[in-house]
């Protein structure tokens, strides 16, 4: 099975979106996740996940409305496939997940599951070959001047990312908190996107 799934298959994973809620967690596309599964309704959900597509969202949870059966999400949200599985004791699992994709959470589901799903929407990460040079020559500047973030950040930009993926990275490494993390995969042109993290490194350059 390859690692990274057929548009095909991600559109039929779309219908049907099993969710996965985590309080401060935004899952990026092209992120490694990693997590240990003992809840009994996420015990099912990977259950179910790996007999069947591998993938599933992580929606953040919202933090004001954590005191109900079915508290709150934020609609855009990170999917992944589980890319590895690993049995512990106690029925508890840990998992590795490769980022997929970003959906737009349309409608909860009536299902006879434990755990959450979702009818969703497909959010594009085209790129309309986007000019990242700007940004690039800008967080150049800022490892220039902070010698010491050389050898961490350096291979940012070495990498051969897409201009999308090139900001995702840099977003992880760039936005302190899960709600500007949370805004950052919201916001759906690349070009507010840009702008965004173009203001952040602004503000680390003064």
């Amino acid at each position: 099975m390859s690692v990274f799934p057929l548009p095909e298959e991600i559109e039929k994973a779309c219908t049907n979106m099993p969710l996965f809620p985590l309080p401060r967690v935004v899952f990026f596309p092209g992120a490694i996740l990693r997590l240990h599964v003992f809840e009994p309704r996420y015990v099912q959900l990977l259950a179910d996940s790996l007999e069947g597509n591998h993938m599933f969202a992580i929606p953040m949870l919202d933090m004001q409305d954590l005191d109900v059966l079915k508290p709150k999400i934020f609609p855009v949200a990170g999917f992944g496939k589980v890319i590895h599985c690993e049995e512990a004791p106690e029925n508890r699992y840990n998992i590795v997940m490769l980022g997929v994709g970003r959906i737009r959470i349309e409608q909860e589901q009536i299902v006879d599951r434990l755990y959450r799903v979702a009818t969703s929407t497909l959010l594009s990460e085209e790129d309309d070959n986007f000019d990242i040079r700007p940004i690039k020559q800008l967080f150049t500047q800022i490892i220039i001047g902070n010698p010491s973030l050389s050898s961490s950040l350096t291979p940012l930009l070495e990498e051969s990312y897409s201009p999308r993926q090139f900001l995702y990275t840099l977003a992880q490494l760039l936005l302190p908190s899960a709600e500007e993390k949370q805004q950052f995969l919201s916001t759906e042109s690349i070009c507010m996107q840009e702008e965004l993290l173009t203001e952040k490194l602004a503000e680390a350059l003064l």
